[in-house]
């Protein structure tokens, strides 16, 4: 199931700067990471049978992401993070064994930084046996 596309990780970036292009190389970045992404969110309902939460935020560009003081080196810029309301805790409480994570090649910033929603990304140079990471 799609849980998520790339229409709805690049439509506010579309409705904000509806005059610039999404680059090239972040559409073939949301593809990737929504390759990975819905499988495991299709994994968690079916291993728990609770629902996901909504997209709180997908692909930012870089004038964007500087406006709401986001990372420098934020992988939201590059296409490559999504951010996904969970305020129940339960989707991170899931990953915590970091299983699912390393199934699907993906990693999660720690609970300690995010609040009521959870960042999942593939960004490069991460330790493949560290899923978790703080920013």
């Amino acid at each position: 199931m799609n849980r998520f596309t790339v229409e709805m990780m690049t439509a506010k970036m579309r409705s904000l700067f509806p005059k610039e292009p999404i680059p090239a190389q972040v559409l073939i970045n949301l593809k990737e990471l929504l390759r990975r992404v819905n499988p495991l969110l299709d994994a968690y309902v079916l291993a728990t049978g609770n629902k996901v939460g909504g997209l709180s935020s997908g692909y930012r560009n870089p004038e964007y992401n500087t406006q709401i003081k986001g990372a420098r080196k934020s992988a939201h810029v590059e296409g490559k993070a999504i951010d996904i309301f969970d305020y129940s805790g339960r989707l991170k409480g899931w990953l915590k064994d970091q299983i699912a994570l390393k199934r699907f090649d993906l990693w999660m910033e720690s609970e300690e930084d995010v609040s009521g929603w959870l960042h999942v990304d593939y960004k490069a140079g991460r330790d493949p046996n560290k899923r978790i990471f703080r920013a």
